[in-house]
């Protein structure tokens, strides 16, 4: 699920710039029309508006995943919501506006126009604000989704190296096991005595090996470089030759993952 920013923070946000829109409404009103009554109304109804209006489209396009469509529908349900909103928001400020005037609770000055030409001016200013205000929504939001894809997408290749990390364990352990067997078979009949201090040393490297097979990372001192001591010497098994003990490697292509080479590797053929 991709995280959203908290429907009370969002709520005090979104208050916070329509409340400096406000602000700003009412010094342009002040300085290039003049102070009055109905400025205030208009303003104080056009913040409120675009306030409820604004919320209302970010709930209903996270409601609907509107985030899922097409490249071309996004945009063009976005765009239609805007104009929707625009409309109903100069809808409640004409109706805000004439019953204050109806009521002389208002006054608006001498030269204020509320002709259909006006009307329509007033509403593409409004679409305009209103697009400004989800451009700048919309681009946060698609960056956060797109760091949550992000993460989800490194979790999986985590994931994926993890299980090839075990699949690679689960053929190299039998490997290391049946060849031990097989040289302890050949020590068997040639050193009895010998054969019984393989078969110790060899169970403790096993539980060593158990012990440690979820961890991805051990020190040398736990890792099967401090435990070569348990495996026996060259000259101990005929025709057979311990090669490396553990270790880690790392290389430039792959610096994310590990992944651990066998204890040992005991070989039948000859020295």
């Amino acid at each position: 699920m991709i995280p959203q920013t908290p429907t009370r923070q969002f709520w005090l946000l979104n208050a916070l710039a329509w409340a400096l829109y406000l602000a700003l409404s009412v010094f342009l009103f002040s300085a290039f029309a003049g102070w009055s009554s109905g400025m205030l109304l208009i303003s104080v109804v056009l913040s409120m508006g675009m306030f409820l209006v604004s919320g209302a489209l970010r709930w209903q396009a996270l409601r609907q995943d509107w985030f899922a469509l097409g490249p071309l529908a996004l945009p063009a349900r976005l765009l239609l919501a805007v104009m929707l909103g625009a409309a109903l928001v100069q809808a409640l400020i004409q109706l805000a506006l004439r019953l204050a005037l109806h009521w002389q609770w208002a006054s608006l000055p001498g030269d204020a126009s509320f002709t259909p030409m006006a009307i329509f001016g007033y509403w593409i200013n409004t679409a305009i604000v209103l697009t400004l205000w989800t451009a700048a929504w919309v681009g946060v939001h698609a960056l956060r989704r797109y760091r949550h894809g992000e993460v989800a997408r490194l979790k999986a290749e985590a994931a994926r190296h993890a299980l090839e990390l075990d699949a690679l364990r689960a053929r190299l352990n039998p490997h290391f096991v049946f060849n031990a067997l097989n040289n302890l078979r050949a020590l068997i009949n040639e050193d009895t005595e010998r054969a019984r201090e393989l078969v110790t040393r060899l169970s403790n490297t096993l539980r060593h090996a158990l012990e440690h097979h979820q961890n991805e990372r051990v020190t040398l001192a736990d890792s099967g470089c401090g435990y070569a001591k348990q495996l026996p010497k060259r000259h101990s098994i005929p025709h057979c030759r311990p090669c490396c003990c553990n270790y880690w490697w790392r290389t430039p292509s792959n610096m994310a993952s590990h992944a651990p080479r066998t204890v040992a590797n005991w070989s039948s053929a000859p020295r």
